[in-house]
């Protein structure tokens, strides 16, 4: 989806996890080796959300899949001059950071570093991470946990200028789970 100023990358293709459950379906989640999930009854899926003033696409696909967990995905979009990338994402067993490449057809035009934050963290690990969804507890097989919150947090790559792209590459880390992708564009 594009506007002026920011587009939205459709990750339907490269979904391959489960985060979100109602607590009936609790058993489903996959986040973690456990089970984890976040509580999913309240998301509207397949629509644009806010999040801190940037719009993201969240999907959920027919086999209630909705987000990426990496396995050294190539994310290709249409080509865009790009000054921000924005991530609504969570890490599960501690928090990390990778190398992002951006490529304009086959060429890598810029590698970057990819920050995020523990699931069940209060605070980002990083700079240029901050809370994007928050939850008040968290799913397991069992079902509700309220002794722990969930976020996914909100991070952004900025680059040095604006720079045309039309994909991005992540490094294989399965702790780590992309829910939406939205590039900020150049505005002429």
């Amino acid at each position: 989806m594009l506007n002026d100023k920011y587009h939205k990358v459709f990750i339907n293709d490269f979904i391959n996890n489960r985060g979100f459950t109602s607590i009936s379906e609790s058993k489903t989640g996959e986040l973690t080796h456990t089970g984890m999930s976040l509580p999913g009854d309240d998301l509207i899926y397949n629509t644009e959300l806010q999040v801190n003033g940037v719009p993201f696409f969240i999907t959920k696909d027919e086999n209630n899949l909705d987000n990426i967990e990496l396995e050294g995905q190539l994310v290709p979009f249409k080509i865009t001059t790009v000054k921000r990338i924005h991530f609504l994402s969570l890490s599960c067993y501690g928090s990390y950071f990778q190398n992002l490449n951006l490529f304009n057809d086959e060429v890598v035009v810029d590698i970057k570093p990819f920050y995020t934050t523990e699931l069940i963290n209060k605070q980002p690990a990083f700079e240029k991470v901050r809370t994007g969804l928050f939850f008040d507890y968290v799913h397991n097989k069992k079902g509700k946990v309220t002794n722990l919150t969930g976020t996914i947090w909100h991070s952004e790559i900025d680059l040095a200028y604006p720079k045309k792209i039309n994909a991005v590459l992540f490094e294989d880390n399965p702790a780590i789970h992309v829910f939406a992708i939205t590039l900020e564009c150049e505005v002429e």
